[in-house]
């Protein structure tokens, strides 16, 4: 537009040059060509201020909204135990992520791994002093303890190879090989940049493997799935001793104790209790409305455009074909991010377990998964 106006304020000398010309008859004084240069001239000037002013107004926009969201961070950062220096690391991990609300870092675990995984990642690459690493794998530990990302429950899967819990017992298979060169090798250690694996020489076959070599890690989690985990050799200088590159890229095969499968009906919940104190106001509020993305016996999941809470309890009530289920409690266990790429947004699954549900209420819902499944064909 604002060219458009330039463009058309330019004519104006330009039209008086012409004379005698059709332009004439707007009856404009003759103007020289430098006072046509003149004009444009101030004209241009004109629109690079607005163009900087309206710069510098969106930048202030961006630095107040920034500042309120530093504020409220460091509010419950102080609210979860961290130090300054803790706060300050935690926030650079936000910021890298890029997350649309920098507290969601608290929360939700895969933003956090993403957060360490940016943070370590160049120090990987460029090792730097001793002195630098340990200090940030100290910070980030102890970050990872006041968060309570140190222990992930079985029944939530897997983000990082960070979250492998030290005692588990792991397949070790050359690249894609499906013969394992280590029958029983456990985890004994999990720092922040490296996974530590150990086994018995006397109980395993002559194996030689070197610095950059690729193995596969291959193990089972109670009540939650196999997983096949490609991982990059950091060091094994003596025989006994693995040491692996962490890793995001996980493949996992779900293993479950409920059949749980895919639907896309109303729930309405409503929030009774939170560990959040500053969530309390939620409490008693009306029930909101989303689609559920899956169910089972055991539990449901659905997703919203923003993350409530894990650890949550809801109420939930929803209509089934032949039933109806109503005050249903249960408990939010882990909240996962979804990015659509293509559309630029985002939105959080929530992983729900049931907590003392009724047994009628159970039994409405496992006739309705198991109906659901011969009707298509999905019965083994």
């Amino acid at each position: 537009m604002a060219i458009r106006l330039l463009a058309a304020l330019a004519l104006l000398p330009l039209m008086s040059l012409a004379g005698d010309s059709e332009f004439s008859i707007l009856n404009l004084p003759k103007a020289t060509v430098a006072q046509f240069f003149m004009v444009f001239g101030a004209l241009c000037l004109l629109v690079l201020f607005a163009f900087l002013f309206e710069k510098a107004r969106t930048r202030k926009t961006v630095l107040e909204s920034n500042r309120a969201m530093r504020k409220i961070f460091e509010q419950r950062a102080r609210a979860t135990g961290l130090t300054d220096a803790e706060a300050e690391r935690l926030w650079k991990m936000a910021r890298m992520v890029r997350s649309s609300d920098a507290q969601m870092i608290f929360d939700v675990v895969s933003i956090f791994e993403q957060g360490v995984e940016k943070s370590v990642a160049p120090l990987i690459r460029n090792p730097g002093s001793h002195d630098e690493r340990l200090d940030t794998e100290s910070l980030i530990a102890s970050i990872r303890r006041k968060l309570k990302f140190n222990h992930i429950d079985n029944e939530h899967p897997l983000v990082s190879t960070r979250n492998i819990g030290v005692g588990q017992i792991v397949m070790v298979f050359p690249g894609h090989s499906s013969l394992p060169i280590l029958q029983q090798a456990r985890v004994v250690a999990n720092f922040e940049f490296h996974l530590r694996l150990q086994y018995d020489p006397s109980k395993e076959a002559p194996v030689r493997i070197a610095r950059g070599d690729r193995l596969r890690l291959s193990f089972a989690r109670q009540h939650d799935g196999w997983y096949d985990i490609d991982m990059t050799v950091a060091a094994a200088d003596s025989i006994g001793w693995i040491e692996l590159h962490h890793t995001m890229a996980l493949n996992r095969r779900q293993l479950r104790q409920d059949v749980r499968i895919e639907a896309a009906f109303p729930l309405k919940f409503r929030l009774v209790r939170t560990p959040d104190a500053s969530e309390k106001e939620r409490l008693g509020a009306a029930p909101q409305t989303v689609k559920v993305s899956d169910i089972s016996g055991g539990g449901l999941s659905f997703t919203t455009d923003s993350p409530l809470t894990p650890e949550d309890v809801l109420s939930l009530s929803f209509q089934l074909p032949d039933n109806v289920v109503s005050g249903v409690q249960a408990k939010i266990l882990r909240i996962s991010e979804q990015t659509d790429k293509e559309k630029d947004t985002t939105s959080y699954c929530h992983h729900m377990q049931y907590v003392n549900i009724d047994p009628v209420q159970k039994e409405k819902i496992i006739k309705y998964v198991f109906e659901r499944m011969r009707k298509n064909n999905q019965w083994r």
